[in-house]
């Protein structure tokens, strides 16, 4: 059975479980000033994380070092004046945060509706006009070519023996270039993680990830602000040091330095709601770490981590991974990276299935054939979202800045389960069955390829997008009338029951929840387009962008709001729609039905005609 994704990938479903946020943030104990920046004794790690809690594989120190210890080792100085600065920061971020912005419900929190919403403000350096250039790469300039260089070069040799560090050929960061060419399939550089050494693979910390709700990106950041903190020199340490940094449109930087702006991209992007529940995270964070962090530190380096995480687990785990973070994205990559892993126990190899997978590392293969000089590259996602890019990595490529440039894609999040469910327990066993996610699942759609109408069939890897959200709705739907199908005799068959039509009211409910939830998004996007319609001449490039976004997501929806009251109409009026009950007969009484569809035929058919 497979794990759930983590919470920031998979929030709580869109459509079902949205709620108004508030003044998100300031719901936490004591007022916004009590988590101005801590004091010198603060530093130590708080018992709710517990002093056991030792380093994975890639975090920095010994094995026996328990973070508790490392993180407080090496307490940062403090000026006062940084404590009004942390406030003030975290004010703009409860202000931010104050709009009636949609945002889906986390696992272990409840958001609260609050005050009213920031004004706009475009003023903020560097995001106006044409102060800074166009970002389209995870690796900024952040460091020069030279340092970089020179860390992988002492760190990472094996991927200085088959690569250089370069400017990227957009002109955008740092990237990275075959050293000679490599035959399509060939593995140009393989990272291992070993147990128990720090070295150029940093795995997020499992029991860190349960208690904080940035989740495994927390761990992340944690363990890169402990490597930078210590006093034993490490990989991490060096690499932090060297001034890598999220671009300064990622959202959650944005949060303090524009958080004005910051709102405008959220009501942009059906990804909105996620970057909003990630910003909300971001006090209880600070809270659970005892104030050994203060607010903008710890969404400087989550935004970090973020943004430079280019590979996952099986688990979903974002991994770091010193030197593939200078991999820039493309729609015509030259590599794919993937994770890798190593089957320990049962025989060689795992044989007769009795091993169990464990993660090693990643591997960045060629893609197609290399040229000696070509830059390395692979595509960060498998759909172009303009949205998920900002969200993730700070950045929107420059492929799909524009209306109508490059295929439009947005994404609707359900899950099939609800807590309020008094069968949530015998459905969380049956998705756990059949693989699928009982976190809600995000479903993507894109413009550039036909939408056709819901079909019916088993096969889950290859259903549509359409076919798979509404395969998941009816099973979350499945009660009243229906409920008979949760009997202990059916509930064996309750999955593959969901893959077709259950009952007319049962299919009516799915399409109507898909549309009330795309009803939400076109709302909220016309409620930015009254705001834009206010904007002077002065409007940062990344909002321009982002306005494309949303009216390629707005006509997308569109589309789909259109397919899915098509849907209701067909099984409302339509007597060619078949339902669970009528596949029973048809098992039972084979053609029965399609008799007594020709006797209600002549039956109604009037005197004479035959």
């Amino acid at each position: 059975r497979r794990s759930p994704p983590p919470p920031l990938e998979h929030p709580g479903a869109s459509g079902i479980l949205f709620s108004t946020m508030g003044m998100a943030l300031a719901r936490a104990a004591g007022p916004v000033s009590s988590i101005a920046g801590p004091s010198a004794s603060a530093w130590a790690l708080p018992p709710s994380l517990g002093n056991a809690v030792h380093s994975p594989p890639g975090a920095a120190g010994a094995d026996s070092l328990s973070f508790a210890e490392g993180w407080s080792k090496r307490m940062p100085a403090r000026e006062a004046a940084s404590h009004s600065a942390s406030a003030s920061a975290a004010a703009a971020v409860a202000l931010c945060l104050g709009s009636a912005a949609l945002v889906p419900r986390m696992r272990r929190r409840q958001v609260r509706s609050g005050a009213a919403g920031a004004a706009k403000r475009w003023s903020v350096a560097g995001l106006d006009g044409a102060a800074r250039p166009a970002f389209s790469s995870v690796s900024r300039a952040a460091t020069t070519v030279q340092g970089m260089t020179q860390l992988l070069s002492r760190d990472c040799p094996e991927l200085m023996e088959v690569a250089t560090v370069q400017e990227c050929n957009s002109g955008d960061g740092l990237g990275l270039f075959a050293r000679r060419a490599f035959e399509e399939g060939e593995e140009v550089m393989l990272w291992l993680s070993e147990a128990g050494k720090s070295n150029e693979v940093m795995v997020p910390n499992e029991k860190l990830s349960d208690k904080l709700g940035s989740s495994y990106y927390g761990a992340l950041a944690f363990q890169v602000l402990k490597a930078e903190r210590i006093d034993e020199p490490s990989i991490w340490q060096r690499w932090k040091e060297s001034g890598v940094d999220a671009p300064p449109e990622h959202p959650l930087k944005l949060l303090f330095s524009d958080p004005g702006l910051a709102q405008r991209l959220w009501n942009s992007t059906t990804c909105g709601g996620r970057m909003g529940a990630a910003a909300a995270a971001l006090r209880d964070d600070v809270k659970i770490l005892g104030g050994s962090v203060d607010l903008e530190e710890w969404a400087d380096a989550l935004a970090l981590v973020m943004s430079r995480s280019l590979v996952e687990d099986s688990d979903g785990r974002p991994i770091l991974v010193l030197g593939l973070d200078l991999v820039n994205d493309s729609d015509d990559p030259t590599c794919t990276v993937e994770a890798v892993y190593e089957a320990v126990g049962g025989g060689i190899f795992g044989a007769n299935g009795e091993g169990q997978l464990v993660f090693r590392g990643a591997s960045l293969k060629a893609a197609r054939k290399i040229e000696d000089g070509e830059e390395l590259s692979i595509q960060y996602f498998e759909y172009p979202q303009v949205g998920k890019y900002l969200e993730i990595y700070g950045f929107v490529p420059r492929r799909l800045r524009g209306r109508g440039m490059g295929p439009a894609s947005c994404e609707l999040v359900f899950a099939g389960t609800d807590d309020e469910d008094g069968y949530v327990y015998e459905k969380t066993n049956v998705l756990n069955d059949w693989n699928i996610p009982v976190e809600p699942i995000s479903f993507h759609f894109e413009g550039g390829k036909p939408m056709s109408r819901v079909k019916e069939g088993m096969d889950w890897d290859n259903k549509s997008q359409i076919d798979r959200m509404i395969t998941l709705l009816r099973m979350r739907n499945i009660g009243g009338s229906d409920s008979f199908l949760m009997d202990s005799v059916l509930l064996d068959f309750l999955w593959e029951n969901c893959n077709y039509r259950v009952s007319k009211e049962n299919e009516i409910e799915a399409c109507k929840q898909v549309n009330e939830e795309i009803a939400r998004w076109l709302d909220r996007f016309e409620k930015a387009r009254e705001e834009e319609a206010e904007d002077g001449p002065e409007v940062p490039r990344i909002a321009k962008w982002m306005g494309d976004c949303r009216e390629n997501e707005y006509d997308l929806l569109y589309r789909l709001q259109g397919l899915m009251s098509q849907e209701i109409n067909d099984v409302m009026f339509s007597d060619k729609v078949t339902y669970w009950a009528d596949r029973q007969m048809d098992k039972m009484f084979p053609g029965a039905r399609e008799l007594a569809s020709i006797d209600k035929f002549l039956n109604t058919t009037e005197a004479g005609v035959f």
